[in-house]
């Protein structure tokens, strides 16, 4: 589990909602501030985000060393790459469980 507490945490009530496609959140690490971009935003039929790609724009300063994503009690999950995919989505699209919160960890090796 990701023991970041400086990275972005969106909860649902920030996350974007059916139709939008795209939403930037911005937050401020160490001196500087980071801007995620959310986009290609899929929705169960609740309307509640399960699905999104995201770009880093920071001018090289921040990096992104892991997303946690919790979708419920009992699913989490931990990736590195850009895009998040609830699995179960395409097999079951009425059931696909929405998005609790997203938590973005910033990468620690940067120079002190």
């Amino acid at each position: 589990a990701p023991s970041c507490t400086d990275g972005l945490r969106i909860d649902r009530s920030m996350l974007p909602v059916y139709p939008s496609s795209e939403a930037e959140f911005v937050w401020n690490y160490d001196d500087h501030s980071c801007r995620i971009s959310l986009y290609n935003i899929l929705y169960n039929m609740e309307g509640v985000m399960v699905q999104f790609d995201y770009s880093l724009s920071s001018g090289g300063l921040c990096s992104i060393a892991e997303v946690a994503v919790q979708f419920d009690a009992f699913f989490m999950m931990f990736i590195s790459q850009t895009v998040v995919t609830n699995g179960d989505c395409g097999l079951h699209s009425h059931a696909c469980v929405g998005i609790d919160y997203v938590q973005f960890c910033p990468s620690s090796d940067q120079g002190e």
